[in-house]
């Protein structure tokens, strides 16, 4: 008994000896790979590792990863000037990689991280994260994280892959060697030749209406196809009298179906405005400018033509329920202002991020002195509440200027708001 004590002290000893915290070189790291046990941390201090990062044989297990990390000041930069991939993965489980950076070398056809070989290479529980892979571009070909063989659990997670041919490639288009049940999420794909994502931006047209709904989603499509994505704005004509357009609409955008066109898959939906996240589609994010106000804070004002519809009240509660039903159900929720945040939390009780859009042309933005006048760019339209501005202007101690600029939307409002100043 107390020898099988003993020798249950020395197993465990030498398991808690082989799990450590390791450390490699430019010139010792190709050597600690190949020592490589479950549990094991190995740490590649800063610099440049010439001939890639081939995995053998690499096994952790469920409670005991394999883990080759980056330093946590300076980069780790992983190349292979051989006719090789950058990271080749076999027979590999239960590892990670993490904070290393891929650099292609120029080599025709390479890839950044690749598992390969079919059944004969089975290579599950790998995990990804906040890795940079740049620069496979020899051809649309070359890709930054390509599985060809069974792969099952993967992780791939905040990581930038940029001017590659490919961003990611998971699986065989034939259905073989099929990538399953895994995790890829806040990526960035930048600049990639080919094989990015299809995006739509859905926004409402009002004929003869331009202002800066238009001008934000105008500026989304142009960097969206700047990263490399095929974006298109497709808009919606919106009319919200009389009442039963206004509910015809609602169910109009409901039957819609974007998820393809012409045999082409939308990846990715952004809507902008009411109700066009009402539009069913798997992986919708919204941007949102602004509800349809006449049924939230507008209700109690002169300004909701809602408010006055003979079933204006049924109305204003089933865009309410619709609306609640279907944001929460989208990706990602953003707003672009606090006021539009605190609505939306108000009225529906969904959480949502503010991202302010950028002015157009920003980088042309400066501040060279200050004038002797305050300036209001908007819409003349009653909404914008231009008249609030000229009544307060009555009450002010000291004379005061303002310049309005833009449209006006009404010709009637235009001329009244000149008559009171």
């Amino acid at each position: 008994m107390r020898g099988a004590i003993i020798f249950c002290i020395l197993l465990l000893s030498t398991l808690l000896t082989e799990a450590a915290e390791k450390r490699a070189t430019t010139t010792s790291y190709r050597k600690a790979l190949l020592e490589l046990v479950p549990g094991d941390t190995l740490t590649l201090e800063a610099g440049v590792y010439e001939r890639g990062l081939p995995l053998s044989d690499c096994k952790g297990e469920p409670r005991a990863w394999i883990t080759i990390r980056g330093p946590e000041s300076g980069t780790a930069e992983i190349r292979q000037s051989a006719s090789a991939n950058c990271v080749e993965l076999w027979q590999c489980q239960y590892v990670a990689l993490k904070k290393l950076s891929f650099q292609g070398s120029g080599v025709s056809g390479q890839f950044g991280v690749s598992a390969k070989g079919g059944v004969a290479n089975l290579v599950h529980d790998i995990l990804i994260e906040d890795c940079v892979i740049s620069d496979f571009n020899t051809t649309q070909q070359a890709v930054g994280i390509s599985t060809k063989t069974p792969t099952w659990n993967w992780c791939i997670r905040r990581n930038i892959i940029r001017r590659c041919g490919t961003g990611l490639y998971l699986g065989n288009s034939n259905g073989a060697e099929p990538f399953v049940h895994g995790v890829i999420e806040h990526n960035l794909v930048h600049d990639p030749i080919g094989y990015c994502m299809n995006v739509l931006i859905l926004n409402t047209q009002v004929p003869f209406c331009y202002g800066g709904a238009e001008v934000l989603a105008e500026d989304l499509e142009a960097q969206l196809q700047a990263a490399g994505h095929r974006a298109e704005i497709l808009t919606l004509p919106f009319k919200w009298y009389p009442q039963q357009t206004l509910a015809n609409t609602l169910l109009a955008t409901k039957l819609m179906d974007v998820s393809s066109f012409n045999g082409m898959a939308i990846d990715r939906v952004i809507a902008l405005k009411f109700p066009l996240w009402l539009i069913p589609h798997p992986d919708m994010s919204l941007w949102i400018l602004h509800q349809h106000r006449a049924a939230y804070d507008l209700w109690d004002s002169n300004l909701s033509d809602l408010a006055g519809m003979p079933d204006g009240r049924a109305l204003r509660d089933l865009i309410r329920r619709e609306d609640t039903a279907a944001i929460g159900r989208c990706r990602n929720v953003y707003t672009i202002s606090r006021n539009v945040t605190g609505r939306l939390k108000q009225y529906n009780n969904i959480a949502s991020e503010v991202l302010y859009p950028p002015p157009r042309a920003m980088e042309r933005f400066r501040v060279d002195s200050y004038g002797d006048y305050f300036f209001f760019p908007s819409r003349i339209t009653p909404i914008k509440r231009q008249e609030l501005v000229v009544e307060a202007l009555v009450h002010v101690p000291e004379p005061v200027k303002v310049v309005f600029a833009g449209e006006a939307d009404s010709p009637h409002y235009l001329e009244k708001l000149q008559q009171r100043a």
